[in-house]
This record gives structure tokens, C-alpha cells and sequence, in this order.
């Protein structure tokens, strides 16, 4: 399939389509007619963006022998209504604490026999490094605050304690990002 082609859908219109391609209605933009086989096979979808999913949704309706014109947009509406309330129906993400991904990266190491599976925990929660910020949501920390942080450690436990405290804090925004536990970027990169 190549370009996508606008058609005003009528029976008529449809019945003489004979090209290979993605044909999209004037009328209800987001139903599509694919047409394959030099116009021998020809069925009906929808293609569109569902802004709360934040991605393009595609869905079979049918053959078009199957469903005329009139009752394909139809079918199209009741689906994209179907898919809009879905999407404002999902729950919304659950807030990732600092100390959550902590547990989590904890428990990682653990499960995978990792040597040093305490490491991270240990170094998170000495007084004075990241103790404070357990509580808080990993996407209201800034890199500005880890510089500060960072300069406050080297200078009350040395610059040894620092690295050591920035590599545990990489390590665990890393694997909450994988483990897509929070969504944005490792501040401390």
C-alpha cells in the first residue's frame, strides 16, 4: 500500500476502486478502505490518533461486502467512541517514590544473585545522602538539586562517598527506567 488517497465513500465510488492502496472517507476521516488484489479484496478500518493512548490506533471492521458504505462509517464511530472511553478510562500512572524504585532495584539484585545486592540500599538511606528524598516522586527531582546534593556529600564525606552515592543514584534511575517504573530522563547523566 502506498499513498493514502481521500474519497468521498459511496457504494458506487468503492465498487469501482480497482488500485492498490489505503483509501481514507471525507466524511468520517478516520475510516479507511484497503484495497488489495488489483481491487478484488477490499475491507474496512480505522486508523486514528487517540490522543490519551498518545498513539495511532488501527482497527479491522470488516470486508466491504460485508458492510456497505453507510453502515462502515457507522461501525467506525461506534469504535472510536469505544476506544475514546477506554483511553480517558485508564487508570492514571502510578507515581514512582524514589524509595519504591530503591525497593525494586534492591529486590532485582537479590533475585539475580548479584554480588553486593545491598550496596544501593545501604549507600540510599546513610544519613545525609539520599535519605530524605525516599519519599519523593522521581520526576520531582532536578538535576539541580543532585549537584547540589552531590556537593554537599563530597564535602561532608569526601569525593569517594560522592561517586559512590552518584553511581548508586544512576543505577536506580536506570532500572526504574527500564522496568519502565518512571517515565523520563535519568537526571544524573
Amino acid at each position: 500500500m502506498s499513498t493514502l488517497a481521500k474519497v468521498d465513500f459511496t457504494n458506487g465510488r468503492v465498487d469501482r476502486i480497482k488500485t492498490d492502496g489505503e483509501y481514507a472517507d471525507t466524511d468520517v476521516k478516520y475510516l479507511r478502505l484497503y484495497v488489495t488484489g488489483g481491487g478484488a479484496v477490499k475491507n474496512w478500518g480505522i486508523y486514528k490518533w487517540i490522543r490519551a493512548r498518545k498513539c495511532a490506533v488501527r482497527r479491522s471492521i470488516g470486508s466491504y461486502q460485508d458492510w456497505p458504505v453507510d453502515e462502515a462509517r457507522q461501525k467506525a464511530k461506534d469504535i472510536y467512541a469505544a476506544l475514546k472511553e477506554q483511553a480517558q478510562a485508564a487508570p492514571k500512572p502510578v507515581v514512582t517514590t524514589l524509595g519504591a524504585a530503591l525497593d525494586e532495584y534492591t529486590r532485582s539484585l537479590k533475585l539475580n544473585k548479584r554480588k553486593q545486592p545491598r550496596w544501593a540500599d545501604e549507600t540510599f538511606r546513610r544519613k545525609g545522602v539520599y535519605d530524605d528524598w525516599l519519599e519523593r516522586p522521581m520526576g520531582n527531582i532536578t538535576a539541580i538539586e543532585l549537584e547540589g546534593r552531590q556537593s554537599k556529600i563530597a564535602k561532608e564525606r569526601g569525593p569517594t562517598a560522592a561517586t559512590r552515592a552518584l553511581k548508586v543514584f544512576r543505577a536506580v534511575y536506570a532500572y526504574a527506567i527500564r522496568r519502565k517504573l518512571f517515565r523520563g530522563d535519568n537526571i544524573s547523566l
